[in-house]
């Protein structure tokens, strides 16, 4: 079953101005459409109850509370608010229980990892894998509180195919290493709400020169959301100070997993020989070196 933000990401270039008001309002504010009777959120978005009724319609609702029971369910882990609001929220949670805390952000994990990894997603990073396991080059971008995940993306895929571009390290030329780029490669974009516009711009420029772009991201009908052939939605449990990526690096890891089934035998040479060749250049911490170097106390 299709999330309603992504019913509403199909159905917008088709709709009319006023119900493009209201798919907008809601996308952006999901908590509205979660508290709010039909005439407040109409009121919200600043159309008419007519016209949120014919939108509720449209995405498969007879009647607005059906529709708003099931906003309730989907954005029950949205963010808490901006960064200020989340401090807030940590300090309180932590001030009245440390333990609360601890056990606030292990559920909100649970429910993040669940929700990222649910049949509905796992049927799209399929395809997704498919389209990375099948391109000529991989482009990555992700940045600020997404660059975790993004360098762990093209870090791990790189292990065992080539033509993996992280566009996000130190002095990443951003829509510059796209030049060579054309519908034979494949762009993963990683960003959630509050989105880096460097990411945006990224996934645009690679929309329009012919890639397929993958994007991993909090929204289908955000900026990043629109530019991409295929979205991944991550939630967020909003516990921590910054966006969660507990939910990010969980599609990641299943992401590089289901390219690495898929490209098999080739893939499993690949690491060997890249294993090997790490252990030869002496990248890991060994025994011999335990013996060689001075102790921390000597």
């Amino acid at each position: 079953m299709d999330t309603i933000d992504r019913q509403l990401a199909r159905l917008f270039d088709d709709l009319p101005p006023q119900l493009r008001k209201a798919a907008q309002h809601l996308t952006r504010h999901p908590d509205d459409g979660a508290l709010m009777s039909m005439r407040q959120l109409a009121a919200a978005a600043g159309v008419s109850p007519a016209s949120l009724l014919r939108l509720v319609r449209m995405l498969g609702y007879e009647r607005y509370e059906d529709f708003r029971d099931v906003l309730r369910a989907q954005w029950k882990a949205r963010p808490v608010g901006p960064f200020a609001a989340r401090a807030q929220s940590i300090m309180a949670r932590a001030g009245s229980d440390a333990a609360m805390l601890v056990a606030a952000t292990q559920a909100a994990a649970h429910v993040t990892v669940d929700a990222a990894l649910a049949p509905p997603q796992a049927a799209i990073l399929v395809t997704a894998a498919e389209s990375l396991a099948a391109a000529r080059r991989i482009a990555v971008v992700g940045l600020r509180s997404s660059f975790p995940p993004a360098f762990a993306l093209s870090y791990s895929l790189a292990l065992f195919r080539e033509g993996v571009l992280p566009l996000a390290g130190v002095g990443g030329l951003g829509v510059d290493a796209l030049d060579h780029c054309d519908e034979r490669d494949v762009l993963v974009a990683i960003g959630v709400a509050p989105l880096t516009r460097e990411t945006v711009l990224v996934a645009r420029q690679a929309s329009r020169q012919g890639l397929t772009v993958i994007a991993i991201t909090d929204s289908a009908l955000s900026p990043l959301g629109r530019a991409a052939g295929h979205v991944v939605l991550v939630g967020d449990g909003g516990v921590s100070l910054l966006q969660s990526q507990v939910g990010t690096m969980a599609v990641v890891e299943t992401l590089v997993s289901l390219v690495m089934a898929r490209l098999g035998p080739e893939a499993l040479a690949a690491v060997a020989g890249r294993e090997q060749h790490l252990q030869s250049a002496g990248a890991y911490w060994s025994d011999a070196d335990d013996l060689s170097q001075p102790s921390a106390t000597s």
